[in-house]
């Protein structure tokens, strides 16, 4: 029997109105007035990346609290992704609704060596072919890349991609009754290829855990769980709380997924809310509506 896990308390560090208030919440096009949205969110040591509904991408550095923005050239088109890497150089890729992807390499804050530069040669490397590995009726909900197999979660199913044999694996043997935008994750370790395993999300609030040949191994069945009630993430008080209206709660369902700060916990969010998972002593930790954050 899995012991109990000692309560841990989660609340926001603090209000980011340093990065919001560095973003115009509309923009001036001729005589008409556009809401910006903030559409992608991505976040490392050394940078804070966020799209926006304009083609704009807002980055801020963490160490030298300072915004910069990139754009693409040509059409203005909204992002719906942003992805950082950090390597031997901090690169930012952006893919927009068009199906547009852009590069930025970020220029390093490092300070000099207070000595004069004479020459720079450029290395062969950071240039690769592009080529289509892989081809899905339905829209790519979220990937994950491991010990060369790719996990791909796409609207109607969860799928695994050798890319040395080119084959391809569904994880599960029955079919999705509802599509919907459920990821999927790799669970981290040092472990072979042949080890792997990973969590899946499903309709109906369950989650799978799956080993790297696509065969369930559990499944969590968490829609008990959540009509027993969840604690909430504790936040800041808000000056201005949003009006809801009329709105009634949204239904409640897994989204996309990733492991997190414990062994057996899974963060999973959607657009309407963020859940804190525990496999192992199958709890639910903390849950926030995202309402409450705006």
């Amino acid at each position: 029997m899995a012991s109990v896990a000692s309560p841990v308390l989660f609340k926001e560090f603090c209000p980011l109105y340093y990065l919001l208030n560095a973003i115009p919440t509309k923009i001036q096009k001729g005589f008409r007035s556009i809401v910006v949205y903030l559409t992608a969110l991505d976040t490392n040591g050394d940078y804070i990346a966020v799209g926006s509904s304009i083609g704009m991408l807002y980055l801020y550095c963490r160490h030298l609290n300072q915004m910069k923005k990139y754009n693409f050239e040509g059409k203005c088109e909204s992002i719906t992704f942003v992805k950082l890497l950090s390597c031997f150089d901090d690169l930012v890729a952006v893919g927009t609704a068009s199906g547009r992807v852009a590069v930025f390499q970020l220029v390093s804050s490092l300070p000099g060596r207070n000595k004069q530069v004479n020459l720079c040669v450029w290395p062969n490397c950071g240039v690769c072919n592009s080529s289509l590995v892989l081809e899905e009726p339905s829209s790519i909900v979220q990937l994950d890349y491991n010990q060369k197999v790719l996990l791909v979660s796409t609207l109607q199913r969860t799928i695994l991609f050798y890319t040395e044999e080119k084959s391809v694996k569904q994880v599960g043997t029955q079919p999705r009754k509802n599509s919907g935008k459920f990821g999927a994750c790799f669970i981290p370790g040092l472990c072979k290829q042949t080890d792997l395993t990973l969590f899946a999300a499903r309709p109906g609030l369950r989650l799978w855990k799956s080993d790297v040949h696509g065969t369930v191994q559990a499944t969590f069945i968490l829609k008990d769980l959540f009509a027993r009630g969840i604690q909430t993430f504790e936040l800041y008080p808000r000056l201005e709380p949003p009006d809801r209206g009329s709105c009634s709660s949204p239904e409640k369902h897994l989204g996309l997924v990733s492991c997190f700060f414990r062994e057996g916990w899974v963060l999973t969010w959607n657009e309407y809310s963020i859940y804190l998972l525990d496999t192992v002593n199958q709890i639910s930790v903390l849950s926030c509506s995202l309402l409450a954050l705006q």
